[in-house]
Parts: structure tokens; sequence; C-alpha cells
């Protein structure tokens, strides 16, 4: 066994940790609200997300999105024209979002509903999005076709991404148990594009590569339905423990809202973290180009190995 030629003190550590799991697997330890099993499906079910998502975040309006961009073979000019109009249809479409989110009376709580009704949805609505008969379209037809899904793509689409990370601030009233949640649940999740980053170029290969709509129609709603039984795992093998009482008048205005958000010292770490992930993620949209565009697809098979 390899146990055997690791140091006594990692093997006893490791041990522990397992008896731990398995003793506390469905029965919180003392002092704690969130069972193993519970902290499991937040994991896996985030990996279910992942990829019961990964047509959709395909989608984009971008000349830089392989999909939309040469798949469907838009302008960039009229991509930038329909990203700006979806803008601030999506601008008013988040504060219907954010009012559903502080005014929501349901059994479940308040992320776990959104997760349940937008999950599924979202899958078709990807899946029709790119089998709609673009080679027969006339090219204003497709414009038009694009701009529908997209928005009706991102109504649904935070419902179910935002939802993920939401929903570890609402499984304990401890903070010190959230962050545990937090942690070992997106590590989990973080297999998910490991293993798309590296398979899905491969598996693109069988149907003409990353540029080629076949691909979006076949590849990605295979691993979408592949995803589904497992993300509903954040629904159904999870609890939300900060639920408002039924009878307890609730309302939050926006301006409240905005009060309160500016005075959080942890939002603004966040938001700056967030555009540290902004830059990083800069590199997908380099190794795109490389690999598809500047070599015309000459390497696009060794995509998936610079990715991980």
């Amino acid at each position: 066994m390899i146990l055997e030629y690791l140091p006594e003190k990692l093997v006893n550590k490791v041990k522990g940790m397992v008896s731990d799991v398995k003793q506390h697997w469905t029965t919180p330890k003392p002092g704690r609200l969130v069972p193993y099993k519970e902290v499991a499906a937040y994991g896996f079910g985030g990996m279910g997300i992942y990829w019961a998502t990964i047509l959709s975040s395909q989608i984009g309006l971008s000349a830089n999105n392989f999909l939309v961009g040469h798949a469907i073979n838009l302008k960039p000019v009229d991509l930038q024209i329909m990203l700006n109009i979806a803008n601030v249809i999506v601008f008013a479409i988040t504060f219907v979002r954010s009012y559903f989110y502080d005014n929501i009376n349901s059994k479940d709580g308040k992320i776990r509903p959104f997760l349940k009704w937008s999950l599924v949805p979202l899958a078709v609505l990807s899946t029709a999005f790119v089998w709609m008969p673009y080679e027969r379209m006339e090219y204003y037809q497709k414009v038009i076709v694009v701009e529908i899904f997209y928005l009706a793509i991102a109504f649904f689409s935070p419902y179910v991404t935002e939802g993920f990370y939401m929903l570890a601030q609402v499984m304990s009233s401890d903070s010190n148990e959230r962050t545990d949640v937090m942690s070992i649940g997106q590590l989990l999740m973080s297999f998910a594009p490991t293993l798309s980053n590296l398979f899905v170029p491969y598996l693109a290969m069988l149907t003409g590569g990353v540029t080629n709509i076949r691909t979006y129609r076949i590849i990605y709603p295979i691993i979408s339905i592949i995803g589904l039984p497992l993300a509903f795992l954040t629904y159904s093998g999870t609890r939300e423990r900060i639920i408002k009482p039924k009878d307890e008048p609730f309302s939050v205005t926006f301006k409240d809202a905005i009060v309160t958000i500016s005075k959080n010292k942890y939002y603004w770490i966040i938001q700056s973290a967030n555009w540290v992930v902004f830059l990083e993620s800069g590199y997908g949209v380099v190794l795109g180009w490389s690999f598809v565009y500047a070599h015309q697809g000459q390497y696009e098979s060794s995509l998936g190995i610079a990715n991980t």
C-alpha cells in the first residue's frame, strides 16, 4: 500500500480524516450544522453545474467567441453593437433578479428554488440556440435569433452560476463553517473545468474542431446532459439554515441595498478579486486565437494541454 511509504504523522492524519468523515457523514460534528454528506453534495453538485452550463458559457457576443464569431459567422462590429444593447437589457434584468432574491418566501429557502427551476430551462435554451438552422438564415435573421437567445440565457444563467456560490452562504449560520463548506465544495467543483479544458479540445476534433458548429451541437449538449443529474445535488442534497419566517414582514429597497453594500469592506475585496480573475482569464483569449486562428487549427488538438 502507498501509505507504507508515507511519514507516520501524515499517515495518522489521513486515517484520522477518513475516520472523521465516516463518523460525521450524515451527522454533523459537535458545534457544527452541516454534515460531510451535504458538503459533498454541494461540491459534486458544483461539478454538475459546471458541466450542465458548459454550453451556455460558450455563447458570447464577441469576435473571439468561436461559436458566434466563427461558426455562426457574425461580424465583429455587429457583435459589439449587439453586446451593448444586451448589456442595457441585462442591467434591467439584474434589478428583477435581485428583487426576487431579496423578497422570495419559500419553504426551500432563498437560493435552492432558483437552482431547481433554472437548470433545465438553461440547458434547453442553450441546446436550442446551437440547433437553430443558421445555415439557411439570412444574416439579419441570425442577428435577431442570436440576440434573443442570448438575452433569454442571460436571464436564467446567473440563477445557476451565482446561485451555487451564494448557496454556501446560507447552509450554515456559523461563518467558520461557511468558509469550510465553500473551500471544500469549490475545491471539488474545480475538477470539472480542469477535466473539461483538457479533454473537450480532443473531443472537438471528432466533430471538426472548436470553430465547427457541429461541436456545439453534439459534444457540448452531451456534456450538459451528463452534468444535469449531478447538478441537482445542489438542490436535493443540501439545506438552507438561514430562512426567513413566513410571517415576518420583509422588504428590501434598492437604495437600502446600495447603501449597505457600499459600506461592506468584503464586497470591495471580492470585487477586486474578480478583476484579478478577469485579467487572468485573458490567457484563454490568447491561447484560443493562437491555436485556432494564428496557426489555422494546425495545433488545435494541443489546446487542451495548453489550457491545463
